[in-house]
């Protein structure tokens, strides 16, 4: 598989750019429960407990044409998930660290985004006010295929270089568009695809855990490296 090259994550990150679904948020348990009633309200195929593995590996749109999901039906999907979503959200929180990551972040100077398929509202009442207010910019209801344009919008709004920004996402499509925008990705071992599946698409950078994106984050040694994993 062809692994593109990255741009390498420079000494002074003026802009962060969070994914928050599987990123952030602990929303994949949530998610697998009720995707298959997703797939009995639109009559899709529904996705058996044994393929859960082999699904964090593929990417988005490989996931979409295994499961035959006609392209016209997919911002169906995605609205309807995020209303679920937003009936149940008492029931989503932030990964442990998440919380002290984005203040410490936001009280350095350090501008921060989110770029998210699912809604701002849905967003705001997990992050809640405090957190809420350490984000500058908003981009969320992004379709499939639209996280590279968002990015790129985000840029501009901020006039902040792209190699002085990082993008931080779980899902193959993250690091795709990353690459597509000219941004530096930083992967997260933790969230909808694997860690394996990210580094077989070619990010080579992946955090293993919030303490490890903390180090290195915030500890001025941490911002010196390549961009590769340990």
């Amino acid at each position: 598989m062809f692994k593109p090259k990255e741009p390498t994550i420079v000494l002074k990150v003026r802009l962060i750019i969070f994914d928050f679904d599987g990123t952030l948020a602990d929303t994949y348990p949530w998610f697998m429960g009720v995707i298959n009633r997703a797939a009995d309200h639109f009559k899709l195929k529904k996705i058996d407990v044994s393929d859960l593995d082999s699904v964090r590996a593929e990417s988005t749109k490989k996931m979409i044409k295994r499961f035959g999901i006609p392209l016209w039906k997919i911002q169906l999907i995605a609205r309807r998930v995020r209303q679920w979503m937003g009936d149940d959200i008492d029931e989503i929180h932030l990964f442990r660290g998440v919380r002290d990551l984005l203040i410490s972040l936001h009280e350095r100077g350090t501008s921060l985004a989110i770029l998210t398929s699912n809604s701002c509202a849905n967003v705001r009442r997990v992050l809640g006010p405090e957190l809420t207010g350490c984000i500058t910019y908003w981009e969320c209801d992004v379709s499939m295929s639209g996280k590279r344009r968002r990015m790129k919008k985000i840029l501009r709004r901020s006039g902040i270089p792209p190699e002085h920004c990082l993008a931080v996402g779980d899902e193959i499509r993250d690091f795709q568009a990353a690459h597509k925008a000219g941004i530096p990705f930083g992967g997260v071992a933790w969230g909808y695809n694997s860690m394996e599946a990210l580094a077989a698409h070619g990010a080579s950078r992946i955090f293993g855990s919030i303490d490890e994106m903390i180090s290195f984050l915030l500890e001025p040694a941490g911002m010196a490296g390549d961009g590769k994993s340990d």
